[in-house]
């Protein structure tokens, strides 16, 4: 098993830790340790994540004493409706976001404000290399592709030859997995610059 696959499987595992509480004739205790649990796992990993909920605090967190049996309920709903946001998405925020491993941005001029991107093909290789959906024939076509992309990338051509390039690239993709496509978009993008 992949280890995104144990990390969905781990995600999935809470939110049903979650609903099982709900669903139960819970002590407050038992609301309260699992609402600090969830909490505690997933605080750093949700933006945003005391929104809507009571008795939160933006500075300090949770302040438990303040919480009723009413209010741990209304939580534990919010944080699993939050929490199934997260699982959808858990695969679209590490390639998505600037701080992506495929892209860096580097700004090595004091002087200036010139920003120079470097993408790291070798990383999302890996990436397509770990995903369970591919046959050993698709990964393999989908590591040429990145190939294909990285030549075009380092390329002296002008943007207008890199598109008519990328373009067959992206042909292929649009009958690829959601997944697929998603990994492929930001050093695509970037390749034409």
């Amino acid at each position: 098993m992949s280890k995104e696959s144990m990390i969905k499987r781990d995600i999935q595992s809470d939110i049903d830790k979650i609903k099982e509480v709900l669903q139960s004739n819970p002590s407050i205790q038992d609301l309260t340790n699992i609402h600090m649990y969830i909490d505690g796992k997933y605080q750093s990993k949700i933006s945003n994540w005391g929104l809507s909920q009571y008795s939160w605090n933006d500075k300090f967190g949770f302040t438990y004493e303040l919480l009723s049996e009413v209010s741990l309920k209304h939580n534990l709903e919010n944080m699993k409706n939050k929490i199934e946001g997260y699982l959808q998405d858990y695969r679209l925020l590490p390639i998505t976001s600037l701080s992506s491993p495929e892209i860096k941005f580097i700004n090595n001029n004091t002087n200036n404000n010139e920003i120079k991107i470097e993408i790291d093909f070798n990383n999302l290789i890996n990436k397509i290399n770990d995903m369970e959906s591919l046959t050993e024939i698709e990964t393999n076509e989908a590591i040429e592709k990145v190939k294909e992309i990285e030549k075009i990338y380092k390329s002296k051509d002008s943007k207008k030859k890199k598109w008519e390039k990328i373009k067959s690239i992206l042909i292929w993709l649009a009958d690829k997995s959601v997944d697929l496509a998603i990994a492929y978009l930001p050093i695509i993008t970037n390749s034409l610059n």
